[in-house]
């Protein structure tokens, strides 16, 4: 790091870009940002995994809106995501430093991002289309930053710490949310309720799994706190796809568990820590999953099912447009609310925007990413921590699945860091594997004697 600050080169361009801005804006506050940009961007190319961190974290920063106006001239997580894949480009192109690794999913994400930009021929809303496009590619790149940049499993505790204290502020916030009006559903910095719901069952995922490597008393007393909190989010979400989506975890855990007394055991605390603290509000609005026609929400959620299997029915091959479902509800359906809306369901508003094939190419990438986890698995022994690794981040993704019932979650950032971290977890899992082979003794043939 000294050596960057100490560097002339950076002296000299941030020196240039000082004048340029002025020149060609006479504005301090442009200048200023074009700056950070430019050190930014000199940062990532020295350090690229930095700028994977940096990106991480900026994806909370797009949603801390403090004002309109903040929101509409900086998006600060897609100009630092474009800044990471610059210096990700700079180590692979130049450096060298970069390699590609085969990770099983080209095919399938070609394919998709392919049929997605193909679909703007016909899209009815060609600004929501392209600004499908642009975040797809950036979850794109996404996905190729840690499969490229992570290659060890301590690479890989140092991104899931990043995750986990992202998403701790998150889940901070909701409570503070909460305390500062009962009336409303913790969001923390998601776009609703529904959305941090499958993020704090994943933050709680990688807390259960950090907490089983450290032997430190403190950092043991930290992930208590920290697991304590991103329980309390969950329930303050209110969020009926959120509690079928951990119910779903739970049993997987269990059933996957070895240990099934103590996962018993730990499973009653849990369940008494929950009762504490879940206000009665949540109970009446969990009755209602039993009674969907009493709620005006869930009425809304069976139309716009409706609404998408309409628009799979008369676009089969094509379908509607990436992005273009909500341009298309009001022409399919009378609803109850006179305005477009989403499907809340990610598998039916893909296949509706894409068509039939986009679905099942959509479907080979959570298939792909579900193997890279299992395979992870397989390749080393169980009491090996990536073994662990594999099987708690492949419940954070099962709650993904689940959720997605419930919500459309096909171009969340959280979702496709799932996504590259079962590829990621695969090519480990491979590496470990064939560390392992390559160190195994060689065996000759038996001894004549045995043989005769």
């Amino acid at each position: 790091m000294l050596k960057i600050v100490k560097s002339p080169l950076l002296w000299l361009v941030l020196g240039f870009g000082c004048l340029l801005g002025l020149v060609i804006t006479r504005n301090p506050p442009v200048v200023f940002i074009f700056i950070v940009g430019i050190s930014l961007l000199i940062l990532f190319c020295r350090y690229p995994r930095v700028g994977l961190y940096f990106f991480l974290v900026s994806a909370l920063w797009e949603r801390m809106v403090f004002t309109e106006q903040f929101a509409v001239t900086l998006t600060g997580g897609k100009m630092i995501g474009w800044l990471a894949f610059a210096g990700w480009l700079y180590n692979f192109l130049i450096t060298k430093k970069v390699e590609l690794r085969a990770t099983g999913q080209e095919v399938a994400l070609g394919a998709f991002w392919l049929l997605c930009f193909a679909s703007g021929l016909w899209a009815r809303d060609s600004a929501m289309f392209w600004r499908m496009m642009f975040t797809l590619t950036q979850l794109i790149m996404l996905y190729y930053l840690i499969n490229t940049l992570i290659r060890t499993t301590s690479e890989l505790k140092t991104l899931l710490w990043v995750v986990l204290l992202c998403i701790l502020l998150s889940s901070t916030i909701s409570l503070f949310q909460y305390i500062g009006d009962p009336n409303v559903r913790a969001a923390g910095l998601s776009r609703n309720p529904n959305y941090i719901s499958p993020i704090v069952i994943f933050g709680a995922c990688i807390v259960v799994l950090l907490n089983k490597t450290t032997r430190s008393e403190k950092l043991k007393i930290f992930f208590i706190a920290a697991f304590i909190i991103i329980l309390a989010s969950l329930i303050l979400t209110f969020s009926r796809g959120a509690m079928v989506s951990l119910a779903g975890v739970i049993l997987y855990w269990i059933i996957t568990e070895k240990r099934k007394a103590k996962a018993l055991i730990l499973l009653s605390l849990l369940a008494l820590v929950f009762l504490m603290i879940a206000p009665e509000r949540f109970y009446r609005r969990m009755a209602t999953i039993s009674e969907p026609v009493a709620d005006a929400s869930m009425e809304n959620r069976i139309l716009e099912a409706k609404a998408a299997i309409i628009m799979i029915q008369n676009n089969p091959i094509l379908g509607v447009g990436w992005g273009n479902f909500s341009a298309n509800y009001l022409t399919v359906v009378t609803p109850i609310e006179i305005m477009p809306r989403q499907a809340h369901n990610t598998y039916l508003e893909v296949t509706a925007e894409l068509g039939i094939f986009g679905g099942m190419i959509f479907l080979w990438i959570i298939i792909n990413t579900w193997k890279g986890f299992s395979r992870a698995t397989s390749k080393v022994p169980p009491g090996n921590w990536l073994n662990d690794a594999s099987r708690f981040l492949k419940m954070g993704f099962l709650a993904y699945l689940v959720v997605d019932v419930f919500m459309n979650a096909q171009t969340e950032k959280y979702f496709w860091i799932l996504i590259a971290l079962g590829s990621t977890l695969k090519g480990i899992g491979d590496e470990t594997n064939k560390l392992d082979r390559d160190y195994l003794p060689e065996i000759g043939p038996p001894p004549r004697e045995l043989t005769e």
